[in-house]
């Protein structure tokens, strides 16, 4: 049988070097420059989706070289990869790999397709080590193409070292650099824990971005479908509005035309940071359309940040905004009363609230408050963010009483993200909620 066309069940074995996995049925197989890339069939949502390995030696074979390798890919995807985030970074059981474990890499990025519409992509990435080499097998598909992820994870899961008399020496080579470690992960995991480098604080840009008060901006949301002849009269000389391109000569233009439209008929939805640096992130969603507007936080006094993005794509852009970011997975339970909560995220303090075990090491980081709202039915969700110890649910509870809760086995970008794309379409926290 021929490397790389082994059927097993409804896959075919795709080897490499040193590794191989099992590709779905179906799909085609090319090899470049040392990569092997698997494709899917052409999807209707202009995006196939894609596995490819890339296989190289290492230099060092050393217990950190794994951590090294996460937190290099990491700090790559940010400077190379524009508009991307990684939302999650996982160390999973290997028992064939270096240290008994492999790295698994969450990322959305923005892609351009079908000339200029834009597809949130995740990207799932594993990075798995055996005596002087690495695999690198990346899984990537449309984030609003459910059915696919668990195809992908499956293929993710398969990846293994071949047979020692299959094997052959890759041509390039992998050299990690210096690395820093999370000492407190590393302690309690007890094997190496890279530090893993943060997005920064910098929004996604938006399409049409433009600044507005909040004062015209609300007057613009107010609006409604018995107001539309009034519009003129409420802006009939506002220079504001022509500065933002929504008027020009006393008329709204394509774009105020666009911005009007959306506001009255899009699902609306609200995601607030609260007790402490007030700010807000707001969105109408039609169709593909997602007007955001943004204001607080470090934007001017009163002025409010507004543009459009597609819909597939605002989970990523909330997901920036509201502090959303990859951690080592924690795991804890523990109540807080409502005022604690509110000294806590008010003052942005690192002193711990709780007393023990990860709950400690997690409120030792300043906290950021937010609520997601959902403006038709009046449900909401909340969470607590931190910067390096990542983001617990908040149940609100009797007698002033606040339960954050923080498991591997909820995701917070998944439920933050999914609970965004389906609002925008109007099913509310439908099949998201925790």
């Amino acid at each position: 049988m021929e490397v790389g066309k082994l059927r097993i069940g409804e896959r075919m074995l795709a080897a490499g070097d040193l590794f191989g996995f099992q590709m779905p049925v179906g799909w085609t197989r090319e090899d470049d420059a040392g990569l092997v890339i698997c494709a899917a069939p052409p999807s209707d949502l202009g995006f196939s989706p894609t596995l490819v390995l890339r296989e190289s030696r290492l230099e060092s074979s050393a217990p950190t070289a794994l951590a090294s390798l996460s937190s290099a890919n990491i700090s790559a995807v940010y400077e190379q990869v524009h508009g991307s985030h990684v939302v999650r970074v996982q160390a999973l059981p290997d028992p064939y790999a270096l240290a008994a474990e492999r790295r698994r890499l969450w990322i959305l990025t923005p892609a351009v397709v079908r000339g200029d519409r834009v597809l949130t992509l995740l990207t799932m990435q594993d990075l798995v080590t055996i005596d002087s080499a690495v695999a690198e097998l990346t899984a990537t598909m449309a984030l609003i193409d459910a059915e696919m992820q668990p195809v992908l994870q499956e293929a993710l899961d398969s990846l293994s070292p071949l047979p020692p008399e299959r094997r052959r020496v890759p041509s390039t080579t992998s050299s990690p650099g210096p690395t820093e470690f999370d000492e407190w992960a590393t302690a309690r995991d007890g094997k190496p824990r890279e530090l893993i480098p943060s997005p920064g604080t910098t929004a996604f840009p938006l399409e049409s971005e433009g600044l507005i008060s909040q004062h015209s901006f609300n007057k613009i949301a107010s609006l409604n479908r018995s107001s539309q002849a009034m519009r003129r009269l409420h802006f009939h000389a506002s220079s504001e509005l022509t500065r933002a391109g929504i008027m020009a000569d006393h008329e709204y233009t394509p774009f105020g035309q666009r911005v009007l439209h959306t506001l009255i008929n899009g699902n609306h939805w609200e995601c607030r940071r609260m007790l402490g640096v007030a700010a807000s992130f707001k969105a109408w969603s039609a169709g593909n359309d997602t007007l955001v507007a943004q204001s607080g936080g470090a934007l001017p006094e009163g002025m409010c940040r507004f543009g459009f993005c597609e819909s597939n794509d605002v989970a990523r852009h909330l997901l920036r905004w509201s502090g959303v970011q990859a951690s080592w997975d924690v795991s804890f339970e523990a109540t807080i009363t409502l005022p604690e909560l509110e000294r806590k995220t008010s003052e942005l303090s690192d002193v711990p609230v709780f007393d023990t075990g990860e709950a400690k090491e997690f409120s030792e980081q300043p906290w950021n408050f937010y609520v997601l709202e959902d403006d038709t039915t009046a449900q909401a969700i909340s969470w607590v963010a931190t910067a390096q110890r990542g983001v617990a649910f908040a149940h609100h509870l009797p007698h002033n009483r606040v339960r954050l809760t923080q498991t591997p086995d909820l995701p917070m970008w998944e439920l933050i993200g999914g609970s965004a794309l389906s609002l925008s379409t109007g099913s509310g926290f439908e099949g998201v909620e925790p």
